[in-house]
């Protein structure tokens, strides 16, 4: 299966919803590290788009 690029965010954070994280699928530091990326970029987006709105773009 091919999943898009533009639609991987979008997919990562239903499959999330659902309670499917990289740290349930790698219960390993590195499945931590990867969950924990993603929560970082997902609020970092989050707060750029807030920025953007106040600021009328």
């Amino acid at each position: 299966m091919i999943i898009p690029r533009a639609a991987a965010d979008g997919i990562r954070k239903q499959l999330a919803s659902q309670g499917m994280t990289a740290s349930v699928l790698f219960p390993d530091l590195t499945g931590v590290g990867l969950e924990l990326r993603a929560k970082l970029r997902d609020e970092l987006e989050e707060e750029m788009q807030d920025r953007r709105r106040r600021r009328g773009e």
